[in-house]
């Protein structure tokens, strides 16, 4: 089962006390797998999945994680032919996708 938002914000604390250099980015606005997503959310994960582009693309990072996209797949959020398109410029960034069961 996906994490809770409580157990999701802890990790984000975490991470902020104990590796501050690590920059946190959370998409969503709800718990799907409580309620199918309305227009807003189809809107905002096509909005999220550009911005990821841009991330990814940018270089500047050595690590990006997209932790639990398996929720965003599951509602038809992001299709994976999206995440594998997802150009990863060079060999220095490690580009991971959590797959978690849903």
């Amino acid at each position: 089962m996906p994490s809770s938002p409580k157990v999701r914000l802890q990790r984000a604390r975490a991470l902020a006390k104990f590796a501050p250099g690590i920059r946190i980015r959370q998409f969503g606005k709800k718990i799907l797998h409580y309620q199918e997503p309305d227009a807003d959310d189809l809107r905002l994960a096509k909005e999220r999945v550009r911005e990821i582009r841009k991330i990814v693309a940018s270089g500047k990072y050595g690590l990006v994680i997209l932790d639990e996209i398996t929720i965003a797949n599951k509602y038809g959020l992001v299709t994976v032919d999206e995440l594998l398109d997802l150009k990863v410029p060079s060999r220095s960034l490690e580009l991971v996708a959590y797959w978690q069961k849903c």
